[in-house]
């Protein structure tokens, strides 16, 4: 049973103003104690999330634990995670603002990619809701008005953008996810050398190794010359089946994947490497189980055999989205100055086909193991 949440706003889409109306946030079980009536004269942020992005979400945290002290602003956190992991992270993270485990609000709030936060403010003297969508950066501005110009907004542009706004978005955007999407969209409106001219033009100018990644991804996408049977697919077995997953969670044959979640944290390192090399198929659901042992390995005391396992995973595993999260596993196993974690991850990275997002991966750990530098 999901216990509920209610106060006074519409759930419109994109940047609007609405007259009041009820809506009901819904989580299986709430953390920190929220009101289930919040007062209706303050500036409510919804923060959705998914513990699985741990790193992604670690500066959400950090800024949302500062505006939550404002008397004028309630935060609520909302993710379609079990409660044990989400306990699990609450205290890890030390969050003091409410958070409901088991939530799927996000569908009503038209959320798609995690981390995202929807701010719900009231217009003083009308009774109206403005509501946005907002990156990080986008959230420092609201906040904190005297940074300087309004920040690009999640949703501003749209399909039949003009080219010079895609542009605009691709090269400027703090979000890599709306940039990659600009970008996207891009690809399919100029010709394929201009476009690629353009991310080469980009790539010149480009230190951050995951923007890098997504333009070496959507250049290869635009040459003629690469056959599109060797062009890298955008997701992964484990990412399809995670995003099926979330839009379908009643769907029976995931039901396996909850369970495993379940019991994980009671498998020892050695059962979790054993159920990984159990689980080696093109199956989506053994693809999900799979992604769920390394962000497990990463949190485990014994940090030796962690790194061990995570070792001999690597070069095993055929689904880039799972080799992402193990090379993110080994970042956490892993202290600055383990050059032979790095040495390792070189000779990855000489076979690593994935552009987009593991190669930008390996680079980081392997500059932070060599530097301590994040």
């Amino acid at each position: 049973m999901c216990t509920v949440l209610t106060f006074l706003v519409l759930a419109a889409s994109g940047q609007t103003q609405t007259t009041p109306g009820q809506i009901e946030l819904k989580a299986e079980t709430w953390f920190n104690a929220p009101s289930i009536r919040i007062p209706e004269n303050r500036t409510y942020v919804l923060f959705f999330f998914s513990t699985v992005q741990e790193r992604e979400v670690e500066p959400w945290i950090e800024k949302l634990r500062e505006i939550d002290r404002r008397e004028d602003v309630v935060v609520l956190g909302l993710s379609p995670e079990s409660k044990e992991r989400v306990s699990r992270f609450v205290d890890q993270k030390k969050i003091r603002f409410a958070v409901g485990a088991g939530s799927r609000d996000y569908r009503a709030f038209k959320i798609k990619r995690f981390p995202r936060v929807i701010v719900l403010s009231p217009d003083a003297g009308n009774g109206a809701i403005s509501q946005e969508a907002l990156n990080l950066e986008g959230i420092n501005r609201w906040f904190d008005p005297s940074r300087g110009a309004e920040p690009l907004i999640t949703g501003a542009f749209t399909e039949d953008s003009p080219t010079d706004v895609l542009r605009r978005h691709a090269r400027e955007d703090s979000e890599r996810g709306e940039s990659f999407r600009a970008l996207s969209l891009l690809r399919q409106r100029i010709p394929p050398q201009e476009f690629m001219a353009y991310c080469d033009e980009l790539l010149a100018q480009e230190n951050d190794v995951l923007r890098r990644g997504s333009l070496l991804f959507q250049r290869q996408w635009a040459d003629p010359s690469i056959p599109e049977s060797e062009k890298e697919p955008l997701f992964s077995p484990s990412l399809l089946g995670q995003r099926e997953e979330r839009e379908k969670p009643d769907d029976g044959k995931w039901a396996p994947v909850g369970e495993y979640v379940q019991r994980i944290a009671n498998r020892t390192e050695t059962e979790l490497f054993q159920d990984f090399l159990d689980r080696l198929t093109d199956d989506p659901v053994d693809a999900r189980i799979r992604s769920s042992i390394p962000f497990e390995l990463g949190h485990r005391p014994d940090k030796v055999e962690a790194r061990s396992f995570l070792m001999q995973m690597l070069p095993l595993e055929t689904d880039f989205g799972v080799r992402n999260r193990i090379v993110g596993a080994l970042s956490e196993v892993c202290d600055p100055g383990d050059l032979e974690a790095a040495d390792f991850l070189e000779d990855q990275l000489r076979t690593e086909s994935n552009v987009r997002i593991v190669r930008p991966m390996m680079e980081y750990v392997i500059r932070y193991l060599r530097t301590g530098e994040e």
